[in-house]
């Protein structure tokens, strides 16, 4: 058995935390839309379908989302539940849905997937209704969302003018708005790249549209950097501080951002994907809070190679599932599914804790700060977020692979997650839905059972009194 000691270099930062649930007292909370004051919750088609995606598909994975599977433990419902009964309302079309190569082109270049007015156009053979696919989703009481600047036939080849980009951006809002999509995942592969027109745009149309930037934003090549921007090597915003004034006026024209590349179906991938959210988590002014969430991209739990999707690699424990689920909740990045739905089998080895309440709380919870991690060495990583004034969860995970089959106690010093927590304490365990026995010691500490290779423990913790 191996002890480690949680000790950081964040030790003794004062961290500024307002009741539950209340806002930071910023210029600005993200895009003002109000489409994501928490971390947003649903299912998204890349993973599992890829480019094999169809609107029967869609319809299907809709409809697994709204049926009720299982029982939840807590639910105060009597009977099964389904995923929108806990809050995964928002289902999401990917890459795929385009007519590749039918429409205008710029000279010397190739065909795009927009007419000359700008609407883009839709493979009709797979998605024979678009409107039809959204209206079914509604009558689910699903929130349905759409993908654009499309990375499949991209149409960066397309040479298209700057007159038919202009349209092109414009036909795109109008084809969101005439279909009645609730969301708009921005990739980054069109010519389209100033998100703050994009958002002004899809405002306009009076819907509430929930707007993922996926990479879309970026700085044209002339354009001066705006004051506080910090641009990553290919030259793409994520949200800043206005003049480089933390803490003061929040740009950030989307409700959520990709702060990471997209996520593999590894171990690894994920956590190097998690790691790309800590400049976004700042102890007292983080960027990453509501109407703009810093996102890892889409959960791999439960995902694995298919004859739709034959690249996906193959299946992780459910222990590593687990963790990768419980490491999403806990920093408030999206928890969007992106397996198979209509996979009873999967459904039902991953139900107990993609619908567990009290990890699901700890996600949409918001007392000012989006979650932190407060160690990191090869063996361990522990992440914590604030859930009240006097109220933390942490999530310690063995890092170590299962060929080393070592499990791990973590030592954690309790004003580490929060200043507050001192004397007596109560733990909660997330994952077993239990109350444990407080620290005999008292000296200030908590020490977690035993944890296997890639498992975690999941714990709130709060002051007794």
């Amino acid at each position: 058995m191996v002890q480690h000691d949680l000790s950081s270099p964040l030790s003794g930062m004062a961290m500024k935390h307002g009741p539950l649930v209340a806002l930071l007292a910023t210029a600005a909370l993200g895009l003002e839309n109000g489409a994501a004051p928490t971390p947003p919750m649903g299912w998204r088609s890349w993973n599992a379908f890829a480019r094999s995606i169809t609107q029967d598909i869609m319809e299907k994975q809709m409809e697994a989302l709204a049926t009720p599977f299982a029982p939840v433990v807590g639910w105060t419902h009597t009977g099964n539940a389904s995923l929108v009964d806990v809050g995964y309302i928002h289902a999401g079309l990917d890459d795929a849905w385009q007519a590749c190569g039918t429409g205008i082109a710029g000279p010397g270049g190739q065909p795009s997937f927009h007419n000359e007015s700008g609407y883009p156009l839709v493979n009709k053979t797979r998605f024979p209704s678009m409107s039809s696919m959204v209206a079914r989703g509604h009558a689910l009481g699903l929130q349905v969302g759409w993908y654009d600047n499309n990375c499949m036939c991209g149409e960066g080849s397309s040479r298209l003018t700057p007159e038919q980009i202009d349209l092109d951006i414009h036909g795109d809002v109008q084809f969101l708005a005439d279909m009645q999509f609730d969301g708009l995942k921005a990739d980054g592969c069109g010519p389209g790249r100033n998100m703050t027109e994009l958002s002004r745009l899809i405002n306009k149309t009076g819907r509430q549209v929930y707007i993922e930037n996926c990479h879309y934003n970026k700085i044209s090549n002339g354009e001066p950097m705006p004051k506080g921007a910090q641009p990553d090597s290919k030259g793409r915003i994520f949200p800043y501080w206005k003049d480089n004034v933390t803490g003061g006026t929040l740009v950030c024209p989307e409700n959520s951002f990709r702060a990471s590349g997209d996520i593999r179906n590894s171990w690894n991938s994920w956590f190097g994907n998690l790691e790309t959210l800590k400049p976004y988590q700042d102890p007292v002014h983080p960027i990453s809070q509501p109407n703009c969430w810093a996102y890892a991209d889409m959960l791999m739990v439960g995902v694995f190679a298919s004859e739709d999707d034959p690249e996906a690699g193959p299946a992780a424990s459910v222990a590593e599932w687990r963790t990768h689920f419980g490491a999403w909740a806990i920093v408030s990045s999206p928890l969007i599914l992106s397996f198979d739905l209509s996979n009873r089998t999967t459904l039902e080895t991953v139900w107990p804790f993609i619908t567990n309440l009290e990890a699901i709380e700890v996600s949409q919870t918001w007392a000012g700060h989006p979650g932190r991690q407060v160690l990191q060495n090869e063996s361990v990583q522990v992440w914590t977020k604030q859930l009240g004034p006097k109220r933390a969860a942490v999530l310690a995970i063995n890092m170590e692979s299962a060929a080393k089959a070592q499990p791990l106690q973590v030592e954690i010093g309790l004003t580490e997650l929060l200043p507050s927590l001192t004397g007596p304490i109560r733990v909660r365990d997330v994952w077993g839905h239990r109350d444990l026995a407080p620290p005999a010691t008292g000296d200030g500490t908590l020490t977690t059972q035993p944890i296997q290779p890639h498992d975690s423990a999941f714990l709130v913790v709060e002051a007794a009194s």
